[in-house]
């Protein structure tokens, strides 16, 4: 799915509803989604995706089969079906049924909508996942985050989070850094500066890179700190026909 927006452009996969590329003009602010070598092996980066049901590592098996939920959930890796396609917006829906993994069911809804400013230079890009739990007698528990891979091919990157800023250095791996949340968050990438601003059930943030040279990852987690998810730390259990709603608007400034 092409999002056109004057001399931006996105990509969205049906798979998960990623963004694949967000493009200005002749430079990349996320993606593109292709094959890093990372030491002795190839890894798929680039790929802006929600993380669903976990984000990061579930240590805790849910179900009695034992088995445990990959790595960041399982979302990214899920069809979804594509609606309502518009020039600036996609709107995509799934069901997830129960699973040897995650037994609860739910609908889920991830939308993109691109916004230019006629009056100003400014683009914006909100970002957002919905999750409606269904048919479950016990809570659903749950844990999202966005896990945008801001380009920095072009040079080094400043993260700043609040007062604290972070810069990337091409020589060393980065993080994991969990950061308590602190507004404003600015990505500043060579050629501009984008701003990012999650909804308030958002808390913490998390940067990472094992690359840096090529791309670096500003991530916010929804409903909880990261780390806890299926633990005593655990915050956030849907009820039934409850819905939990993530979003992200990025703000590009240009350079």
């Amino acid at each position: 799915m092409f999002l056109d927006c004057d001399d931006h452009s996105i990509v969205v996969s049906y798979q998960g509803g990623s963004i694949l590329q967000w493009q200005w003009k002749d430079h990349f602010i996320l993606g593109p989604t292709r094959m890093e070598r990372v030491g002795g092996d190839l890894k798929l980066r680039g790929e802006t995706h929600w993380c669903f049901p976990n984000f990061g590592s579930a240590n805790v098996p849910l179900c009695e089969s034992g088995k445990l939920l990959p790595k960041h959930g399982f979302l990214r890796q899920h069809i979804m079906t594509p609606h309502k396609p518009e020039r600036r917006s996609a709107f995509i829906t799934t069901r997830i049924e129960p699973s040897t993994t995650f037994w609860w069911c739910s609908e889920i809804t991830v939308t993109h909508y691109a916004v230019r400013d006629p009056d100003s230079k400014e683009f914006k890009l909100r970002s957002s996942l919905a999750v409606t739990s269904i048919e479950n007698v016990v809570k659903m528990p749950i844990l999202p985050a966005l896990h945008p891979y801001f380009n920095i091919e072009k040079g080094v990157a400043t993260i700043s989070i609040g007062q604290r800023d972070i810069r990337s250095d091409s020589g060393k791996s980065l993080g994991p850094l969990v950061i308590e949340r602190q507004d404003p968050i600015r990505v500043q990438l060579s050629f501009g500066t984008v701003v990012m601003k999650p909804s308030d059930n958002c808390k913490w943030i998390v940067v990472w890179s094992d690359n840096p040279s090529s791309y670096i990852c500003v991530e916010p987690v929804f409903c909880g700190k990261p780390g806890t998810f299926g633990t005593g730390e655990h915050e956030t259990f849907l009820a039934e026909n409850k819905t939990a709603k993530c979003e992200i608007e990025f703000t590009f400034i240009p350079a």
